[in-house]
């Protein structure tokens, strides 16, 4: 067995949406009036922001008007693939999966 040349793969750091939304953890617990705890929260700078929400938001793929027609004409339906493609990227990039990017408050 030849020796390893390269080093393993780093793998990548994933950050977490609700960092460019809501900011860093900062340790600090405070105490609202009517009894409440709440976490204090540091707001990204625009650097920050910049770095955390210049990704590219997939889109799921489009079913389009459906598969052509056979040799006789008649419409085939899609393939179980098919199918099951456009339904684990409507999953995987659909609505619920997108970042929603900070707005101005």
């Amino acid at each position: 067995m030849a020796p390893r040349t390269r080093p393993p793969p780093v793998p990548r750091r994933t950050v977490p949406a609700g960092r460019l939304l809501h900011g860093a953890e900062t340790g600090l617990i405070r105490r609202l009036p009517h009894g409440e705890y709440v976490e204090v929260h540091r707001p990204p700078d625009a650097a920050q922001r910049h770095v955390l929400g210049s990704h590219e938001q997939y889109r799921p793929l489009d079913p389009g008007p459906g598969p052509g027609g056979d040799a006789n004409g008649l419409p085939r339906g899609r393939t179980r693939r098919e199918r099951l493609r456009l339904r684990l990227s409507h999953a995987l990039y659909g609505p619920s999966s997108q970042v929603a990017k900070p707005t101005e408050e």
